[in-house]
């Protein structure tokens, strides 16, 4: 996970997505490192179907058997039907 802590720190990622396989003492030091390099930038996390709680620190939570429509929606912080065709 270094690597990936590297990376944020360099490059300015706009959206962290943290899948439930990911061990809860990783995922706490991925949140930090993404808030500490990223201030603007969403997180969002995948639940798996037998998790019942999940730390804090995440903009949107997903369940894994949400379809992709619930996914587009937490990256982009808005209910798709909500965007405007031009």
């Amino acid at each position: 996970m270094p690597l990936a802590q590297a990376f944020m720190k360099h490059e300015r990622c706009g959206v962290l997505v943290l899948c439930y396989s990911v061990t809860e003492n990783w995922r706490n030091t991925l949140v930090r490192s993404f808030r500490e390099s990223c201030h603007d930038g969403r997180i969002v996390a995948i639940v798996g179907g037998n998790l019942k709680r999940i730390s804090g620190g995440f903009d949107a939570v997903i369940s894994a058997t949400d379809k992709a429509e619930a996914l587009l929606e937490a990256v982009s912080g808005e209910p798709r039907g909500a965007r405007k065709a031009s």
